[in-house]
């Protein structure tokens, strides 16, 4: 992210991994060439963690109005500055499966934010 397409008083931003909806492992996945998929090991993460999103009304009220779009929050979320980089590591679960070397496709989920309150980017 370069701090000049950033809107006055926000540098940087958040992210992290999104969580399955009926959990707190991360989405993500591998795939290989024959179709072997091999999910997130969540105990070998690294740097970035699963988060929840929560949607928010009324500024935190738990109302809300026909007109209002909700707010988006996430926790926890890792801090991404102007310029600055992390190094990530996941590693994934074969399920006994045998993994074959080839091409293969990562299937991640982010959540992204540009504001943080406490506790959750946003």
């Amino acid at each position: 992210m370069e701090s000049q397409n950033l809107p006055p008083n926000r540098v940087g931003g958040w992210v992290a991994l999104k969580r399955h909806d009926s959990g707190y492992d991360a989405k993500g996945h591998v795939t290989n060439s024959n179709g072997v998929e091999c999910e997130v090991d969540n105990r070998n993460i690294s740097v970035i963690e699963p988060a929840a999103e929560v949607e928010e009304y009324g500024n935190g009220s738990g109302y809300r109005t026909l007109e209002e779009i909700p707010h988006h929050r996430f926790t926890p979320a890792l801090e991404l500055k102007p310029n600055d980089s992390k190094i990530v590591t996941l590693k994934f679960n074969s399920h006994g499966t045998q993994p074959e070397p080839g091409f293969c496709t990562l299937q991640l989920e982010l959540l992204l934010g540009h504001d943080f309150v406490p506790g959750e980017a946003k």
